[in-house]
């Protein structure tokens, strides 16, 4: 553990260092910050890997100064395999942000922030009591605040980022009355505490806060809005953290709660299914309909989040049922597709990240023909796609065949609401799979097939080797465990101990995932075979032939041009279409009427569900409402004036001394009235000063309640 906390040191002493520094020399701020996190992340990782393969567990206490209390940090199997994935994917967005930044002319901004990150990420993951958790949470989402608004003076950014300070409020308002609810109930603020406390009947209701608290940061419908706004506002490879592992600390603390509230009911099993199936099923949707790159990525990452829901409300049914089936196979797969998407969603924001800094735009319909100049992004875009999309011999494909394996297996099952639960699991990974694949083929051909849109790309070449080598170990990685999943076991094994037997002893049957994962492995590497061989044998007859270059058939027009191709709005149209009762999608210009037309344009625009019919109409609404209560207090004013004036007549000079009085009283009362409102209106406008004296009153106040 004093391993632990070194790594963490020496993150965070050398992002302060580089921040510091930044003023007076760019070049050397940048190389501290860079080495710091490089350094920091591959001690933290060693040292996690071994912690997770032993099954350790340890707990340091450290005296919070000028108090009595005590921060408390514990290390466990599921706190070892998100360390895993915090210190791999924090190491290789840094080598990969290094040249990035270096190639938007930024050298010495975000490393302090993006060294915070990391390490408050790890600190929320080992924290062992509410305060220390609530305090790291709050810094987690800080620095990635500030990253998301990085260009401040661009307004897209500065939107963006307050939405998704906004939407982390709202989590961390119901984190704040979930962990004191059950402070109460334990007497201490610490996670062993909570696991002993009598929650009685209100466990269900704990369940829902957390839901919602961790909800938010996981990105699981409805608290999704803010992560297609903040992820394109973002650099790449800070986009790439956070969808690759900062939304699955969100996952982490759900299941950390499933730790705390005891034998969980049918129902908690039955809502994360269905919340899973409907975040998945709008997410691949939404992401169909998209045009820029990374919001079409941060939708997939919403849909992503409701499968791994889906696995973990399976293997929450499963202990609630003493099915060890389902409670090994779905807690498994949920873990693994934890997993599985840090790796290929972290490969896709870079391979984009890439495209996109060659090209200066995320507008998918601006691009085309790049496999020709930037192979290997392509070829990494293209490993990123076939994962996500659930195919074999890559990973996406080994974590939802468990969930699959986990559904089918509990059909046998006599009661028909877990069979019906279970259905509708499966009818969803079906569907959203099928739309992913879709939605990929769209996104890989219009991006890289076919002829360049816009501006010529003669001229590019391939990225440099910081950028290359992170998304060739990421599409390694993808390729492995899709190969050989029973490498990863290993790393399975003590989280889903620790989920299984944390509530009813014996669920946990390592020999059937062993078993699955074994046959899998089989089936992997037999598909693998077969398709070298077909490669080989096409080398082999194609041996000593010229092959003959052609253009792309051009529908028998004599002048072939770009304009002839699909368009990402146009290869989406029909299933967008189809779905224009849910999804209602917005075109704008002129339609194609005639058969020899003037040239028109179109173009189309999906809001979000969410966003359009309920947080746009609120906010409007409480905009509204402020702006009526300002303006009329402001008019009171000159009523009060002619008001005292008629009563000073009717009454006589002998009572202008009380109207007077009266008279202060009213307007001071307004005034405060009218200061109170202009508060409001200054916390609006976005003024971080009071924003931060807000997150210190509100820590002080908790301080102060544990005395």
């Amino acid at each position: 553990m004093q391993l632990l906390l070194m790594a963490i040191l020496i993150i965070i002493a050398t992002g302060m260092a580089s921040g510091i520094i930044s003023f007076t020399s760019k070049r050397i701020a940048n190389k501290i910050g860079i080495w710091g996190i490089v350094f920091g992340c591959i001690l933290g990782l060693v040292f996690s890997l071994f912690a997770l393969v032993s099954v350790s567990r340890e707990v340091i206490l450290l005296p919070v100064p000028f108090s009595r209390l005590h921060l408390i940090f514990f290390l466990d199997p599921l706190s070892s395999f998100f360390l895993v994935l915090i210190f791999l994917l924090s190491l290789l967005c840094a080598i990969y942000g290094d040249e990035y930044l270096n190639a938007h002319g930024n050298t010495n901004k975000l490393w302090f922030l993006y060294n915070l990150l990391c390490a408050s990420m790890v600190l929320v993951t080992i924290s062992g009591d509410a305060i220390s958790f609530l305090v790291f949470w709050e810094l987690m989402a800080l620095s990635s605040f500030f990253l998301v608004a990085q260009e401040w003076d661009n307004a897209k950014s500065g939107r963006a980022s307050w939405i998704y300070l906004s939407f982390t409020q709202i989590g961390t308002a119901a984190l704040i009355v979930f962990f004191l609810f059950l402070w109460k109930k334990a007497g201490v603020p610490d996670f062993e505490s909570f696991r002993a406390a009598q929650l009685g009947g209100s466990s269900g209701f704990l369940f829902i806060l957390a839901l919602i608290g961790f909800g938010s940061k996981a990105g699981i419908i409805p608290f999704h809005i803010w992560l297609p706004e903040a992820h394109p506002a973002a650099p790449s490879h800070v986009s790439a953290l956070m969808s690759g592992i900062m939304i699955k600390i969100g996952i982490y603390g759900l299941l950390r709660t499933l730790t705390f509230l005891g034998t969980p009911e049918m129902a908690w099993g039955a809502f994360l299914i269905i919340i899973g199936a409907v975040s998945g099923i709008l997410g691949v949707l939404l992401a169909i309909a998209q045009h820029d790159i990374k919001r079409l990525l941060a939708y997939h990452s919403v849909e992503n989040i409701g499968i791994i829901v889906i696995g973990i409300g399976i293997g929450v049914l499963g202990v609630t049922i003493s099915s060890p089936l389902l409670a090994t196979l779905g807690f498994a797969g949920g873990l693994l597709h934890v997993m599985n998407h840090a790796f290929f969603k972290s490969l896709l924001f870079l391979s984009a990240g890439s495209v996109i800094s060659k090209t200066n735009t995320r507008e998918i319909n601006y691009m085309g023909g790049l496999i020709k100049v930037l192979p290997v992004t392509a070829l990494a875009f293209l490993i990123g796609a076939l994962a996500i999309s659930g195919l074999p011999p890559f990973n996406g494909f080994v974590s939802e065949f468990l969930i699959y394996g986990a559904s089918f297996g509990g059909l046998t099952m006599h009661s028909q609401a877990i069979v019906l639960l279970l259905t509708c699991a499966i009818l969803s990974l079906a569907f959203i799979g099928g739309l992913a694949l879709l939605c990929f083929t769209k996104a890989f051909g219009i991006i890289f097939l076919g002829e360049p849109r816009q501006g010529a790309i003669a001229g590019l070449t391939e990225n440099r080797l910081k950028m290359t080598a992170p998304m060739m170990t990421l599409s390694l990685l993808c390729t492995a465990i899709g190969t050989v999943p029973v490498l990863v076991l290993p790393l399975l094994k003590g989280p889903l101990q620790l989920l299984c037997h944390g509530n009813t002893a014996g669920l946990f049957e390592y020999s059937r995932v062993n078993s699955f994962c074994g046959h899998l492995t089989v089936a992997a590497l037999l598909f693998s075979a077969i398709v070298l061989l077909i490669l080989l044998g096409r080398w082999l007859l194609l041996r000593g032939k010229t092959a003959r270059t052609e253009v792309t058939w051009d529908c028998g027009f004599i002048k072939s041009s770009p304009r002839l191709q699909y368009t990402a709005s146009s290869f989406a149209f029909p299933l967008v279409d189809f779905f224009s009762w849910l999804l209602r999608t917005r075109t704008h210009g002129a339609r194609i009427k005639d058969y020899f037309p003037a040239p028109v344009t179109l173009s189309a625009h999906t809001q979000d569900i969410s966003e359009r019919n309920f947080y746009a109409p609120f906010y409007h609404l409480t905009k509204t409402m402020s702006n009526v209560a300002f303006k009329t207090f402001s008019k009171k004013d000159f009523e009060l004036k002619s008001i005292y004036e008629r009563g000073e007549v009717l009454l006589g000079s002998h009572s202008a001394a009380l109207l007077t009085r009266i008279k202060a009283r009213l307007f001071f009362l307004l005034k405060t009235v009218r200061r109170g409102l202009s508060g409001i209106r200054a916390v609006q406008n976005g003024d971080m000063r009071l924003y931060l004296l807000y997150i210190i009153a509100a820590l002080c106040v908790l301080l102060i309640l544990v005395k």
